[in-house]
């Protein structure tokens, strides 16, 4: 037991030291606002989509490729949003607060947290079976985001400019550079191995750091403390609940159960907020669900790991 114990806390450890230090950097004025931006901007156009086209690239098809496991999340995740939709419909009448909630719960940041979590569980070779999740994932999370927040909001909304946005989207691209790279078999050369070896080597951290430093803590009214409440405890609580135990129960394990665990255990993704404040939802309720999401699942997830450890999962 106490041997899961330090290797939870040696998995998680360094992730949420990335992102504290990032919050300490704001917090020092070491970054403006406008720098944190473009540091995001290089981590999600360019930094990741390498790490991403590396980590499945260099895999082999056979490591790579789990078709249970695409199928799993293929279902899953709409059926998620749609249980979501259903029930916040239910208790909560305000279209902003719905919008900001339902993302909140259903959107995780499988990119910027997810993966490196995988990478401290698995070997750089399993790390290809999640990276290569993300052309499914993604996809998901952007069509449905702007479905429900262009309903919520009574718009209109074009098909053809969702494909658009789905087309160029870095990582989406980055994953089927790397699908491509997989399929051909080709070699790089030795100083272009070395050089993409030292970007994607640089893309988790400066992803955390740069996720601490985006991260804000708003002023949230007392009458909204259910919403935010509702919105960590789903993230965090119930969908880890409803899909991890039903994923060990199909027989996945190892790298498979990690993946699931990116998935559906992560804190909300920071494009919850990015996207719903575009879009009209409510802006402090996102930022409040994206921030303490964050910052609670160093322990949500901790727990996690020592149960899949102790059950044998991972």
């Amino acid at each position: 037991m106490l041997h899961h114990f330090f290797i939870s806390f040696n998995a998680v450890a360094p992730l949420f030291l990335m992102i504290l230090l990032g919050m300490g950097i704001k917090k020092m004025g070491l970054a403006s606002p406008k720098t944190v931006v473009e540091m995001n901007s290089i981590v999600f156009h360019f930094l990741m989509p390498v790490l991403l086209c590396r980590n499945i690239g260099t895999a082999t098809l056979e490591a790579a490729l789990r078709p249970r496991l695409l199928l799993f999340t293929l279902i899953s995740i709409p059926l998620i949003w749609l249980l979501c939709i259903r029930v916040i419909s239910l208790f909560n009448q305000a279209n902003q607060e719905r919008g900001a909630i339902i993302q909140g719960i259903c959107r995780s940041n499988f990119a910027l947290f997810g993966l490196p979590l995988v990478s401290q569980l698995t070997t750089p070779e399993e790390t290809s079976i999640a990276a290569l999740l993300i052309v499914i994932v993604i996809p998901m999370y952007n069509v449905f985001a702007v479905i429900l927040l262009e309903y919520y909001r009574d718009g209109k909304f074009s098909p053809r400019a969702i494909l658009r946005g789905i087309s160029r989207n870095p990582l989406i691209l980055g994953t089927l550079a790397g699908v491509l790279w997989l399929a051909s078999g080709v070699t790089l050369p030795v100083f272009l191995d070395a050089a993409t070896q030292f970007i994607a080597s640089s893309a988790t951290p400066l992803a955390l750091i740069t996720l601490g430093a985006a991260l804000t803590f708003g002023q949230r009214q007392k009458s909204q403390l259910p919403q935010l409440i509702c919105g960590i405890a789903g993230r965090l609580v119930v969908i880890p609940l409803l899909t991890i135990p039903l994923g060990a129960a199909l027989g996945f394990r190892g790298a498979e159960i990690a993946a699931l665990l990116a998935i559906f255990a992560s804190p909300t993704a920071v494009a919850a907020y990015t996207m719903g404040t575009a879009m009209g939802s409510d802006s402090n309720l996102s930022a409040a669900i994206v921030a303490l999401t964050t910052l609670l699942s160093s322990f949500t997830v901790f727990i996690w790991i020592v149960v899949l450890l102790n059950f044998g999962l991972i």
